[in-house]
């Protein structure tokens, strides 16, 4: 882990370079995800192993190509966070295609708040402050383990509207702001260990899925609607859209909620595979007598 002073240096660099020409900023994410593949030889590794666990049938040269765009990617969004924590909401604004909110005003004119839902995807902090701009937002999040990362994450999401709670605390506070009409951007991809979770399939892989969507639906009456966002990496511009409702959700069998989340989720990574965090271990809890996969 970086240093305190390190991090601080880090920072304002990031910051520096969210003033520059879109165009320069693109090419210094570039050089951050050579950076990112060259130097980091256990995320390589699990960014390999999760595409060839999701995607068997793609030829090998193809989860290469997959792997190194993903790093190229991720290194410009890293790179991104300069101007997500310090650009002006204008120039924010500028780089961002934002659709799909009509169906979000849609369901709040109708009384009901709305559940954002979408993987991990590399784009989500710029969506996260975008759609804050938007309508009433919450989201909760897991504190880093780099104070100075934790603190300058946390000011750059809530710069705007955005409230935003420690996962710690549950899903609580969600679902008491959701009764009050603020809506929320939940990511709940995340393989948290078998408590609270379901196993269903995830690409095919019987995965540790969070049970709590449709749990929180149930208290809120809220309505859930599959967003994607989106990095076009030679224009510099985002695309956030938020979907329709998610049809038949939820039924009576969280199995069959969770799910239909997963397969929402798919649909998203499908559209730009090398832009979902294939660096994480999404595997990582395995159902009895199955061995790892890792």
């Amino acid at each position: 882990m970086l240093r305190v002073s390190s991090a601080w240096v880090l920072v304002l660099i990031l910051k520096a370079i969210g003033f520059l020409p879109r165009r320069i900023s693109l090419m210094l994410g570039v050089v951050a995800g050579w950076l990112l593949i060259s130097m980091n030889r256990k995320r390589r590794k699990i960014v390999q192993k999760n595409l060839e666990i999701c995607f068997p049938h793609w030829p090998v040269e193809k989860r290469r190509l997959v792997a190194r765009q993903h790093f190229r990617h991720f290194g410009q969004a890293i790179v991104d966070l300069g101007m997500i924590w310090s650009a002006s909401k204008e120039r924010l604004n500028r780089w961002v295609n934002l659709t799909g909110l009509d169906h979000c005003l849609r369901a709040q004119n109708d009384g009901h708040p709305v559940i954002l839902i979408t993987p991990h995807v590399i784009a989500v902090d710029m969506a996260a402050v975008i759609l804050s701009q938007h309508i009433p937002l919450c989201t909760i999040m897991k504190d880093l383990r780099n104070p100075v990362f934790n603190e300058q994450v946390i000011a750059g999401r809530t710069r705007f509207n955005l409230k935003l709670f420690k996962r710690a605390g549950g899903i609580g506070r969600m679902v008491r702001n959701l009764r009050r009409n603020v809506n929320c951007y939940y990511i709940p991809d995340e393989d948290l260990g078998s408590k609270n979770s379901v196993f269903v399939p995830f690409f095919g892989v019987q995965t540790a899925t969070l049970s709590t969507l449709d749990r929180m639906v149930r208290l809120t009456d809220a309505v859930v609607m599959p967003t994607h966002a989106y990095l076009d990496p030679v224009t510099g511009q985002y695309d956030i859209t938020i979907k329709p409702p998610l049809a038949g959700f939820p039924t009576e069998n969280e199995q069959v909620n969770a799910r239909l989340m997963n397969s929402a989720f798919e649909d998203v990574i499908d559209a730009a595979p090398e832009q979902y965090m294939w660096t994480l271990r999404w595997f990582k809890t395995r159902p009895d007598n199955v061995p790892p996969l890792y």
